[in-house]
This record gives structure tokens, sequence and C-alpha cells, in this order.
């Protein structure tokens, strides 16, 4: 004879598990969705670019109540969406993260510039620096 008490818990166990595992793999997907996917050009953001359009939503809505077929026309050839960087905000300069010269980008971002503060003038200037650049001092 079945035990229906045993069978229930065995089966909320297992949805249980499900559920948790179902966490994990929504975990996972926002690490995936968060993860870099594109380097701005111009300032070497790496991240998710904006998709905007070029389109100005009061000059369409004008267009439209006035002039019905121009204002579709210019619906329909303003709709494509560019990449946009979120930090500095140009379009099209987000390349792919795969595309070679996004790869070149990333290398030259990785060789970054190490430095200190000055002692005398706290102004940053290079660790091999011996004297600083903005105050004229010896720092050796």
């Amino acid at each position: 004879m079945v035990d229906w008490k045993e069978s229930a818990k065995f089966v909320a166990g297992e949805l249980g598990a499900a559920a948790k595992g179902a966490g994990k793999l929504t975990q996972n997907a926002v690490r995936a969705m968060t993860a870099p996917t594109h380097v701005c050009s111009q300032c070497g953001f790496a991240g998710k670019p904006i998709m905007k359009s070029k389109q100005n939503g009061c000059f369409a809505l004008i267009l439209l109540l006035c002039f019905v077929i121009p204002g579709i026309l210019y619906i329909l050839f303003t709709s494509k969406t560019y990449p946009v960087c979120p930090k500095c905000n140009t379009w099209n300069t987000m390349i792919p993260i795969d595309a070679p010269r996004a790869q070149a980008l990333r290398h030259t971002e990785e060789s970054v510039r190490h430095e200190r503060p000055c002692p005398y003038c706290a102004e940053p200037i290079l660790v091999q620096a011996r004297v600083c650049k903005h105050c004229g001092r010896e720092v050796a």
C-alpha cells in the first residue's frame, strides 16, 4: 500500500530541488546577461550598449497629425536603432568584444599607466618619475 504522506513529501522535495536548480539557472543567466558584450572605441568602456533611435518623437507626432504619409515614411526610415555607449553617449562606437579591433582596444587598456601621488603637490605622477611634472620638485 502507498503512503500518500511520504509520496507527497517526496514530490515536494523534488519540486523544491527543481526550484533551487531553476534559481541557479537564472543566476547564471543573469551573469551571462551582465557580461560585457561590446567595447567602446572612444572611451574604452566594456559592457552592453544602449540601443537608441535617432527618431524625434515630437516631430513624428506632428507629421502624423498634419501629414499622414510623410509621418509614416519618417517613422519607417528613422526607426532603426543604433548602439550607444552608456558611458560617453556616442553613436556607433560600440564594437563586439570578439572583433579583432576590440581585442586590440582591450589589450591597450590593460597596459595602464602606473601612477603615484607626488609627495609635495599630491598630483598623479608616474612611479618611475624622478621630477614632478606639476611642481618641478625632485621626488626620487
